[in-house]
């Protein structure tokens, strides 16, 4: 029997997916002389930084442009996920449909099923150790940012404060991280610099256990009906993390509203 102890503590990360300067200025370090001061000037390295709605709007040209994301109503997505930590693997299916239903089920050999519902009103999580739950305050206004249809094309809609924050290496590259905040939610995105691609998103992911730092890695970008999609996510945690890679989606499905309904045993 494979260890599933912290199994429904992980899932409840799924979704979580997700102030500073227009300018930064770095000068280099004073150096102690016993002789006399010269009168040289040297150049200050002055780091401009783009806005935040400049890297915003790169992004999702990069993806395909917003014209493209709304061709599509509906996605029907299927794949794996895996958690090395506990040396389990298991299948992942999910329902979108617009303008922000979503149902993920995943299935664990020797444990279970595992689900996420957000019917575009309430949220329910669902696991065999912890039964159903519905979510409630703050972690239900995450999952309702987590789970719009349009997300990525709507960032600055969803988002009313977007700061450019700095530059940090993500993976090996440079990468501009973009502060958004909504309310009392607050995210940090990296956009690679060269790609205009999001590789990483930082929250604190409220959950059943209490509040944690989250990061989400995403990769493996790939074309699908004119927008670019990452086909991996990665998700770190203290408590443990895992890895859900994309097999097959199809779009403008139908997808009946049953899907969204509220979990039942």
């Amino acid at each position: 029997m494979k260890n599933f102890k912290n199994l429904a503590a992980i899932f409840a990360l799924f979704f979580f997916a997700a102030a500073g300067a227009d300018a930064q200025q770095t000068m280099p370090p004073a150096k102690s002389s016993t002789s006399a001061p010269k009168t040289e000037t040297k150049a200050l390295t002055v780091v401009v930084l783009p806005k935040a709605d400049e890297i915003i709007d790169k992004f999702v040209a990069a993806t395909g442009g917003e014209a493209a994301y709304k061709k599509a109503n509906s996605y029907h997505v299927k794949g794996t996920m895996e958690i090395p930590a506990a040396g389990v693997k298991g299948t992942y299916e999910s329902f979108q449909k617009a303008p922000n239903k979503l149902a993920v089920f995943i299935n664990i050999p020797g444990f279970g099923q595992m689900t996420e519902i957000f019917d575009g009103n309430k949220a329910w999580a669902t696991d065999p150790i912890q039964g159903t739950r519905e979510k409630t305050a703050e972690e239900l206004v995450q999952t309702k940012l987590d789970s719009d249809f349009y997300r990525f094309a709507r960032l600055k809609e969803l988002f009313p404060k977007r700061e450019t924050k700095g530059i940090e290496k993500i993976e090996g590259s440079d990468a501009y991280a973009v502060v958004m905040t909504a309310g009392d939610v607050s995210q940090t995105y990296y956009f690679d610099q060269k790609t205009n691609l999001l590789v990483r998103v930082d929250q604190v992911a409220v959950t059943p256990q209490g509040k944690t730092p989250v990061q989400t890695f995403l990769s493996d970008y790939r074309k699908f009906e004119g927008v670019l999609m990452p086909y991996t996510m990665r998700v770190d945690a203290a408590s443990g993390g895992f890895t859900i890679k994309t097999d097959e989606i199809k779009s403008n499905v139908t997808i009946d509203d049953a899907k969204f309904a509220k979990p039942t045993k």
